[in-house]
């Protein structure tokens, strides 16, 4: 799937950015006081102690982005002592279980746990995200085929229909897309043949996909794709 998905990343969505807010505001002015902290533990410490311990207020748009900008810049991981890791792997944690609805937070603490940490555990947590706020995965899921694939089973599978659901609504959103949607759903289809409760769950998608031909929505032309069989098993070689 890797060759259409290196395509897909241009049809990622934009988004404008949102204004800045008192919360934002506090975090920022804390996310620059860096050197005045003994350890980057203590500074992550007083970075999250200026969101506050209440679960109930959460964290609005833009103090995210000035914590994924700030704490999250490309190579700023590289240079990490174990300890500063663990600080930063902690911090995150924190977050995203102070405010268990947040699927955003929870999403970009995955994305640190996949860079730092544990990358099954990452895709656990990419995938919960993904579930609870679809839209999400344009943002943070194309990416993760080669970390899901090597985590495997249910998971993988997990990722792959939050895929192809993105794929659906990009279809839908966009018309830009092509046959990927019926071409990756034929492709799961194959890959997932001798699992009944997964085509079950891939099926259903199925049906979405001819609903919204039917309503002309999208283009009638796509087509799925029959099994490939193999030379030998009497039947055509591809179809």
């Amino acid at each position: 799937m890797s060759d259409w998905l290196d395509r897909l990343r241009g049809v990622v969505r934009s988004h404008d950015r949102v204004p800045d807010t008192d919360q934002s505001r506090a975090v920022a002015i804390a996310l620059a006081e860096r050197v005045v902290h003994p350890s980057e533990g203590a500074w992550l410490d007083a970075v999250a102690a200026t969101l506050g311990g209440d679960a109930a207020a959460s964290v609005d748009p833009r103090t995210l982005e000035h914590l994924v900008v700030t704490l999250r810049a490309p190579g700023y991981y590289a240079d990490l002592g174990d300890d500063e890791v663990a600080a930063h792997r902690a911090f995150w944690r924190r977050l995203a279980e102070r405010h268990p609805d947040d699927a955003a937070l929870l999403a970009h603490h995955a994305d640190v746990e996949l860079t730092l940490g544990d990358p099954a555990e990452a895709i656990a947590l990419f995938v919960a995200a993904f579930e609870r706020a679809p839209a999400l995965f344009m943002e943070m899921g194309w990416d993760l085929e080669d970390a899901a694939r090597e985590v495997g089973g249910e998971l993988l599978f997990r990722w792959q229909l939050q895929l192809l659901r993105a794929l659906i609504t990009s279809a839908v959103e966009h018309g830009d897309v092509g046959d990927w949607p019926r071409e990756v759903y034929g492709e799961l289809l194959e890959e997932h043949a001798d699992a009944p409760e997964r085509l079950e769950a891939l099926q259903r998608l199925g049906e979405q996909l001819r609903r919204l031909e039917a309503d002309g929505e999208l283009p009638r032309a796509m087509v799925v794709r029959r099994k490939r069989r193999r030379a030998g098993d009497g039947g055509d070689a591809d179809a």
